[in-house]
């Protein structure tokens, strides 16, 4: 299905002044289709173009709103297309013009895929299980000798786990962008849910670094309208994304009642070649809460010391240049 054929009927070209005073024009056009399934849809957005390159020419019928060839200020207000002698594959299309001035056109369609992103902010709030408190750290702390402070362990006055875990409230920032777009692929878009921003991203004008923003899975509403009598498809693509100011990866202190049979200052790469060994206290016994770590499987000397922290990755990270934002 396609337009065959698009012909000027130069001899019915009209010009006149409408009661306002305004120049108007009218043009006639003959427009031929390959089927009778393209209708009078096809003949009002009729295009031919032959030959190719600079010797290409094009054959049209005008659009909504598009200039007169003669640059007098009309401009196209209708276009309409009816059968030519009740045929079914051949059309005749009206296309009248106006003198108006383009600001006080109300009944201009706005082009949806022009619009800007809709953004809102919200907080998602949750609580959160805690081992370690927002206390600043005590005046005589040395990073260097001690590692970095964490806070104060939530523990008793003599170093032992309470047998109930405390929880405090925490919340994400949330920003919701929705965003007009011509195509939407549920396959290709569905790999970017549950992702980590790889690259710093700008949003509403606002830069956030790498790694602090997590993407959910995104949704997409397909919307059918008319933009200047025509007709087009287009989906309204939500994207939520969860902002954390430290990151997405988790931070677990190292600590266990296992430490690793090696030698040398470095395990090997491959951790299952080394045998895992008890860790005994300084009476001879396995110990009986977890013992600090100091990230390379080996225990520390006293059971007192800050153990490491070790960082997982729970989520892919990903570049986002693919998707529109604004």
């Amino acid at each position: 299905m396609a337009v065959v054929s698009v012909h000027e009927n130069h001899k019915q070209r009209r010009s006149g002044i409408d009661k306002d005073g305004k120049l108007t024009h009218t043009r006639m056009f003959l427009v031929k289709c390959s089927s009778a399934a393209d209708g009078t849809a096809a003949a009002i957005t009729a295009k031919v173009v032959t030959g190719t390159g600079e010797t290409a020419v094009t054959a049209k019928v005008p659009l909504y709103h598009e200039p007169h060839p003669k640059g007098d200020g009309t401009w196209v207000t209708d276009v309409s297309a009816e059968p030519h002698q009740d045929s079914d594959v051949i059309f005749d299309v009206t296309v009248n013009y106006s003198e108006r001035d383009p600001t006080q056109w109300a009944d201009m369609d706005p082009d949806p895929l022009k619009a800007p992103a809709e953004i809102s902010y919200g907080a998602a709030e949750s609580t959160e299980s805690y081992f370690y408190d927002r206390s600043p750290a005590p005046g005589d702390w040395n990073p260097i000798k001690d590692g970095p402070w964490k806070g104060k362990p939530l523990t008793t006055s003599a170093g032992d786990a309470f047998e109930d875990t405390r929880e405090r409230e925490c919340s994400e920032l949330t920003i919701n962008v929705v965003t007009n777009e011509a195509a939407y692929n549920a396959l290709d878009m569905n790999d970017y849910g549950h992702t980590i921003n790889d690259e710093p991203m700008t949003i509403d004008g606002v830069i956030y670094p790498a790694h602090t923003l997590k993407l959910s899975p995104l949704t997409a509403e397909k919307v059918t309208t008319k933009v200047n009598q025509i007709p087009l498809t287009y989906y309204k693509v939500t994207k939520v994304v969860k902002y954390r100011r430290d990151g997405w990866n988790d931070e677990i202190f190292d600590e266990g009642y296992n430490q690793l049979d090696y030698t040398g200052d470095t395990p090997p790469v491959r951790t299952v070649e080394c045998k895992a060994l008890p860790i005994f206290n300084g009476g001879g016994m396995k110990v009986d809460k977890p013992f600090p770590l100091n990230g390379k499987g080996k225990a520390k000397k006293n059971p007192t010391d800050v153990p490491a922290v070790l960082e997982f990755r729970p989520y892919q990270w990903q570049s986002w240049g693919g998707l529109k934002w604004s």
